[in-house]
């Protein structure tokens, strides 16, 4: 099936998610809305809004990641008028190790949603799915 662009449903829905993951919400947000305001193909706009769903639920898993270092900062700087010690070095690089490795779970996410779209298919992301399945697609044409 063809867009409304003359390209497959495939290749927008791919280009969507490789926006999704090198893009950032700019880029991400004006396809989405290209997609939800001019396609009328269901299987697209259920994919458009999953790819910014998926790129916003990672940016908040890393900035609540980023956002514990910073506390443990300003206790550090609290406890230390006390000239109490407050080390805490080993979990900022746990913090760092989990960053990477939901970076890492980004990027094959992407990827595979991206490849899967080629097919006019797709990934599974069961909370993303089920948010999803209450979203009504239809056109407001």
């Amino acid at each position: 099936m063809k867009t409304k662009l003359g390209l497959s449903i495939g290749v927008v829905a791919m280009g969507v998610y490789l926006l999704g993951l090198f893009g950032g919400y700019t880029a991400l947000l004006l396809a989405v809305g290209y997609v939800m305001m001019v396609e009328t193909n269901d299987w697209l706009r259920k994919s458009a809004v999953k790819a910014l769903a998926l790129a916003m639920m990672f940016s908040l898993i890393s900035y609540a990641i980023g956002f514990l270092p910073d506390v443990l900062g300003v206790l550090n700087s609290f406890l230390n008028t006390f000239e109490v010690s407050f080390r805490y070095y080993w979990l900022t690089s746990l913090l760092n190790a989990v960053q990477g490795a939901v970076n890492i779970c980004e990027i094959l996410l992407f990827a595979n949603l991206a490849i899967k779209a080629l097919n006019c298919a797709d990934v599974p992301v069961k909370p993303i799915d089920q948010l999803l399945a209450h979203m009504d697609t239809t056109s407001a044409e």
